[in-house]
């Protein structure tokens, strides 16, 4: 909160974490699987993804809604992944891709869980550099994660929960539209939001709950959380 009591948003650091561990609110396991996803990750790109989940816990608050954070997902998914050195990371036939955040919202009769991706226009859509991460890479990955073994999704059988949404914020509208448009039809559990302010490093933006409250774009029309 600050000096108003208006809530304020950071991004967890080394010394938060660790904080949060000499205060017994998450476990020494907890620690190793934040550090092995923090690896080398840049910094704003994580203030953007830490503002949106914070943005989407906030809202789910004031909704009166159940936030479900990464720990408490972990803890309970399948034993294989949770000796996984990262398991934010799942294996597909197209390689691995990394979630930016996941998180649930809980309600009084369902789980909702999303994979969520932030993109701050560092990312291409077509592949141009084979170093360099593109949406045209990323997309066969994503789709992976729906694919049916035994009649379970990729998804369940690596985190164990029965429903997932991909969910992606991109810097701007001309962007988010590109993804959508350009590699194809997605499926309708891939919902898109752009928000032009995140790019802007000096800019802070408002804490709000308005990646819960406002409308997200998908092919099958609109999607509320």
């Amino acid at each position: 909160m600050d000096a108003n009591g208006k809530p304020l948003i950071h991004d967890i650091n080394e010394n938060g974490i660790r904080k949060l561990y000499e205060n017994y609110k998450i476990t020494r396991k907890h620690m190793d699987w934040y550090h092995a996803y923090k690896n080398k990750r840049d910094d704003w790109h994580e203030y953007g993804a830490a503002y949106v989940s914070a943005s989407i816990e906030l809202g789910a608050r004031q909704a009166g809604k159940r936030f479900v954070p990464w720990t408490e997902i972990l803890d309970n998914a399948p034993e294989a992944t949770k000796k996984l050195k990262n398991p934010f990371s799942v294996t597909t036939p197209h390689g691995s891709v990394i979630t930016d955040r996941l998180f649930g919202i809980e309600s009084e009769d369902r789980f909702d869980f999303y994979w969520h991706e932030f993109d701050r226009a560092t990312e291409g859509v077509d592949v141009k550099n084979a170093d360099r991460s593109s949406w045209a890479q990323k997309r066969p990955k994503l789709l992976a994660l729906y694919d049916q073994k035994d009649g379970e999704p990729l998804y369940k059988r690596h985190f164990g929960f029965t429903n997932m949404m991909v969910s992606t914020v991109t810097t701007s509208r001309s962007k988010c539209e590109t993804i959508q448009e350009k590699l194809g039809s997605w499926p309708g559990a891939f919902i898109f939001k752009s928000y032009n302010l995140l790019d802007k490093k000096q800019y802070k933006p408002e804490a709000s709950g308005h990646f819960f409250t406002e409308e997200w774009q998908r092919s099958t029309g609109k999607y509320s959380m």
